[in-house]
């Protein structure tokens, strides 16, 4: 995370932090984060009939966001190419 928001900083204008693909990605990667300390994290610790399907939700979205970030980042959709 460090490094692409140095390399964005870096990038002599080509790329902007307003830019709608970087902000999503950002967004994302946010979720990613708050979904694995507010559901993975407690279900990795805790017992009992509701562990497995929080761990299991936890990873599903959590894989989710990485595949969505990941096409935002290799797509770049929303960037004016003209």
């Amino acid at each position: 995370w460090v490094f692409g928001m140095g390399l964005v900083g870096l990038s002599d204008e080509v790329w902007k932090m307003s830019q709608t693909w970087i902000v999503l990605a950002l967004i994302t990667w946010v979720v990613t984060v708050l979904v694995n300390w507010f559901l993975v994290r407690p279900a990795l610790a805790g017992e009992g009939p509701d562990v497995k399907q929080k761990l299991a939700m936890g990873t599903g979205i959590t894989h989710l966001m990485l595949v969505v970030t990941l096409w935002l980042m290799v797509f770049k959709p929303f960037l004016d190419r003209g």
